[in-house]
């Protein structure tokens, strides 16, 4: 995730937390988690896979094996579950324009939706006006049931119904929900209260390289104009596709796998920023790479790529990303199960505890 201030979060997903990077640093914050063993405990994660941020500075973590969401306060040690016990293996998290929390609930293939709560606070907090958009309160809660918006409790399937183990979730500025149907090689797009989806990219049922094509795809970003970025995880690339065209066009990569700086890795988080600047947290690569808007020559260098390892400038199996206001990289950094968070400017770790 980036925040408009180009600071960016990634889920480490091998080392079992949360990475904050500000732009042009060499060092990290874990700003949720920790690198001990994975675990249940409200300190700890095991293999978390998305982050995002709400209005307020909250860090919002989904927690893959423990199959829940845990919110986490800026300096805070521990994290409090905010859903659970509903999900399997759930692999992507979406805030919606309403406030709800949307997962992608991968083994059960199916997307669910928990609906927001807003108990009246004791001081009212005014946001900036950046950070505005969607509508949550300070002290917002989310109903424990959820309800089914799309998808087959436990049921695999590659009809307009179903899906395959989705990954990731978006919506655009019209209400559209777009699914990222993994082993389906394809995105999904569904209007909102309905559950039957077309398919928007990837049209073939098999994995493919063309331009008409995905292999496993990740993630997905969609702007306002209903154009597509999608994370085509196993073509070690980034398309982007117009809503409605039957072919996509490569921006990022498309050379095939690689360390370099001119190729990806096996990848299954990026972001986009307000520039369109591309973010890509390289799973494969302890890594996270910044691809420049028309640039697809060569990728910068804006967090680890040391190797594999938990000291603060190294990554483990990197997941979930996001970049905030002020130019900070949060990571969700897996390998080591925690959060860490990259602040602008700074060539050093400082942690918040």
């Amino acid at each position: 995730y980036v925040d408009s201030n180009q600071s960016i979060y990634v889920v480490d997903r091998g080392n079992h937390r949360i990475q904050k990077w500000g732009a042009g640093v060499n060092g990290g914050l874990t700003v949720a988690g920790s690198t001990s063993d994975p675990g249940p405990w409200s300190y700890q994660f095991n293999s978390p896979t998305a982050v995002t941020l709400d209005p307020y500075g909250y860090i919002y973590v989904l927690d893959y094996n423990n199959n829940r969401v845990q919110k986490w306060y800026s300096g805070a040690s521990y994290g409090t579950t905010v859903v659970s016990g509903s999900m399997s293996l759930p692999y992507g998290l979406k805030i919606d324009r309403l406030g709800n929390l949307v997962v992608a609930d991968s083994s059960n293939h199916r997307v669910i939706s928990y609906s927001v709560m807003c108990p009246a606070p004791t001081t009212t907090t005014t946001l900036p006006p950046p950070q505005s958009q969607i509508p949550l309160c300070a002290t917002a809660m989310w109903n424990s049931s959820f309800t089914m918006v799309a998808g087959a409790t436990g049921t695999a399937g590659s009809l307009s119904t179903y899906f395959s183990s989705p990954y990731g979730v978006n919506f655009d500025a019209y209400g559209y929900m777009y699914v990222v149907d993994y082993n389906n090689h394809r995105i999904q797009r569904f209007r909102q209260g309905s559950n039957i989806g077309s398919t928007v990219a990837g049209f073939n049922p098999s994995s493919g390289s063309g331009r008409s094509e995905l292999y496993n795809p990740s993630a997905i970003y969609v702007d306002t104009s209903q154009t597509m970025y999608i994370l085509d995880t196993y073509n070690y690339r980034v398309m982007k596709w117009q809503v409605g065209d039957s072919i996509g066009t490569t921006i990022v990569n498309g050379r095939g796998a690689g360390s370099t700086f001119d190729k990806i890795g096996r990848s299954h988080g990026f972001f986009v920023d307000s520039n369109y600047n591309i973010y890509i947290s390289e799973y494969g690569n302890n890594r996270v790479t910044l691809w420049f808007n028309g640039n697809n020559t060569v990728g910068l260098l804006v967090a680890g790529g040391n190797g594999a390892g938990s000291t603060s400038e190294k990554l483990n199996s990197p997941w979930g990303i996001y970049v905030d206001n002020a130019s900070g990289i949060y990571i969700v950094d897996q390998g080591n199960h925690r959060v860490q968070y990259w602040p602008s400017g700074i060539l050093i770790r400082i942690d918040f505890f």
